[in-house]
Formats: structure tokens, C-alpha cells, sequence
């Protein structure tokens, strides 16, 4: 979630963008490792922005069997 222009939640020492790009690029190790099979397609991999209808065009592009958003306010 979130990116580039949208920081998401703020905290006194966290940006929400900064740790839910951080937690899905170890979800995509952990999925690569345990299930070399499944292919991991991201939103993003950089601190950029990507608007709500773009990821969901980015899923629905690839036929994506499944959609993680992740967020941590």
C-alpha cells in the first residue's frame, strides 16, 4: 500500500509506505522459497505511486488468482 507521494500512516519514526514495501518484498522471498511454482507480481517495487484503479488493472492484466494489499496504520 501506498508510495510515492502517499506516505500512508505516519509514525514518530515510521512511514507506513517504507515498512509495507519492506513486508511484501520478504513476502515475495518467502513465497519464491517455499512455492518456486507461484509467480509474485507487484504494484510496486520503488517508492512510487500507483493509483487504486491501476493495481487493480495491474491484477486483473495478469488474471491474478489472488490480490494481497497490505497496510499497517
Amino acid at each position: 500500500g501506498h508510495g510515492g507521494r502517499d506516505p500512508g500512516a505516519l509514525g514518530p519514526n515510521s512511514v507506513e509506505k517504507e515498512i509495507t514495501l519492506a513486508i511484501a518484498l520478504e513476502t515475495d522471498q518467502l513465497i519464491k522459497s517455499e512455492h518456486p511454482d507461484i509467480e509474485v507480481i507487484f504494484t510496486r517495487k520503488g517508492d512510487s505511486f500507483v493509483a487504486l484503479h491501476e493495481r487493480a488493472s495491474i491484477a486483473n492484466q495478469h488474471a491474478a488468482d489472488l490480490f494481497i494489499s497490505i497496510h499497517c496504520n
